[in-house]
């Protein structure tokens, strides 16, 4: 997926003009099932934390299903109730970070 091209404008008195146009890509944070469901993960920087043992991703079917899914994750994540996931990734990700 892109966005709209920026464009970067450098000025060099009386030498040349240069025009950039940067292309940037967003990794999407979705996918879709076989079933053609919408499908998505809660990540903790690179790594996807299991919402349940085994469960990496949430499977909806409309837009307003999405839209109740993330506030009940929202609701478990204030509760505490994925603590212990969202400290091991992020040991996970520390330890990238020392080699």
């Amino acid at each position: 997926m892109l966005l709209h091209p920026v464009r970067l404008n450098i000025h060099f008195p009386n030498l040349l003009h240069l025009q950039l146009i940067p292309s940037l890509s967003i990794k999407p944070w979705w996918f879709q099932s076989d079933e053609g469901k919408v499908c998505f993960s809660v990540r903790y920087g690179s790594w996807t934390i299991d919402l349940a043992k085994g469960k990496p991703s949430v499977e909806v079917e409309s837009g307003e299903a999405l839209v109740k899914a993330l506030e009940t994750i929202k609701i478990v994540v204030e509760a505490g109730e994925l603590d212990t996931q969202i400290e091991i990734a992020s040991a996970k990700l520390r330890s990238g970070f020392g080699k």
